[in-house]
């Protein structure tokens, strides 16, 4: 059996309006924000003095949620840690028909809200998000970047939301910027840095293997026409020369036994250098873009939780098996949709990975029942 509890400012929601609550859906992806969207049933009160819910002040802007979510015997899991963000009213004449929707967005919701002008000096964008992050009370979950610019060359300015310029920053790297829960400490992590993929896999997915088997279903689908080369050009203000990055293949871990990229025909991209003024900028904004382009394999499904008995959690790896030679294998988890609709939990899941058939170190043997 799976249950979720519902956490406002830290606080279990009251029974009288959790029996209003008629779907919960919770939203994780590793390129967006985490989003929490409920949605209640309201009425008018027996004394005629307002609506159910609506009127009780319970989701004013940026009220905290929490969701956690037990699968069995297991320790309750926090999906997501959000804020108020929206409230979508839906009044009818009809009984039972009236709705109030509840839209929250993770932490990230708190660094984009004010607008700021600033100046980075002779730092590096590690440890300007590593600062930022600081400012908020996350903990930083940083990757250390190389070029460190002197203030007489190069002064970064920061003009916008705190968010906004981590993404800018994050660009120039190919690298991704999210606001995660740490399962251990509860508390929140800044994540400046390319997609994790050295992790151990959180479980094991098994389609078509009879009663070991704990999915629904398994699509699978592969881009074969992405870029495996990327290059990026500029001409220096200075001399007038020209600058150049370049990267041939991805760089990250890869999840199976065969290269994606070595299975397809070579196709270059060139692109901008999008804010990057040197050329160690330009190589690790062609090698960050390349890596993105590695991630060909794209596979959805849906989790039958009772026998896979766990929450299936985004920004990690799983293990697939039963989806043959050359989609059996590691996968990057990009997206997971938790809902309860009606008491019913289902996960359905966005998968990705950089290399077809699986390694020979991997081990797919069913576990014994």
């Amino acid at each position: 059996m799976t249950t979720f509890t519902l956490l406002v400012d830290g606080q279990t929601l009251d029974d009288q309006t959790l029996a209003q609550l008629q779907t919960v859906e919770a939203e994780e992806h590793y390129q967006m924000a985490d989003m929490l969207r409920l949605v209640f049933s309201i009425d008018v009160k027996e004394d005629g003095s307002g609506w159910r819910v609506l009127d009780d002040g319970v989701f004013t802007p940026l009220t905290n949620l929490q969701l956690q979510i037990t699968v069995g015997n297991n320790d309750p899991v926090t999906v997501i840690d959000a804020y108020v963000v929206e409230t979508q009213t839906a009044l009818t004449n009809n009984p039972g028909e009236s709705t109030l929707n509840v839209v929250a967005m993770d932490a990230s919701v708190l660094m984009s809200r004010n607008e700021v002008v600033r100046t980075w000096a002779g730092m590096a964008h590690s440890d300007i998000a590593s600062t930022i992050f600081n400012e908020y009370g996350f903990s930083p979950e940083v990757e250390s970047t190389d070029v460190t610019y002197e203030e007489d060359n190069t002064l970064i300015v920061q003009r916008g939301t705190d968010i906004h310029f981590l993404h800018l920053l994050a660009q120039r790297h190919g690298f991704d910027v999210y606001i995660d829960v740490d399962p251990s400490s509860g508390g929140l992590t800044g994540h400046f840095g390319p997609v994790r993929l050295d992790d151990e896999p959180q479980g094991l997915l098994t389609i078509h293997m009879g009663q070991s088997s704990n999915l629904h279903y398994f699509n699978v689908r592969w881009d074969m026409l992405r870029p495996t080369e990327v290059q990026v050009d500029n001409i220096d203000f200075d001399s007038g020369e020209d600058q150049t990055g370049s990267a041939n293949g991805s760089d990250l871990t890869l999840l199976g036994g065969d290269d994606l990229f070595e299975a397809t025909t070579p196709r270059m991209s060139r692109v901008l250098p999008a804010g990057a003024t040197i050329e160690a900028e330009f190589l690790s904004l062609a090698q960050g873009l390349s890596n993105r382009s590695s991630l060909a394999v794209i596979a959805e499904g849906e989790v039958d939780t009772n026998n896979f008995g766990a929450v299936l959690r985004a920004k990690r790896t799983v293990t697939v098996r039963g989806a043959g030679e050359l989609y059996s294998g590691i996968y990057l988890v990009e997206r997971v949709l938790h809902a309860f609709i009606d008491g019913e939990y289902t996960q359905s899941f966005t998968l990705r990975r950089n290399a077809l058939s699986p390694r020979r170190q991997d081990d797919f043997t069913p576990e014994q029942e």
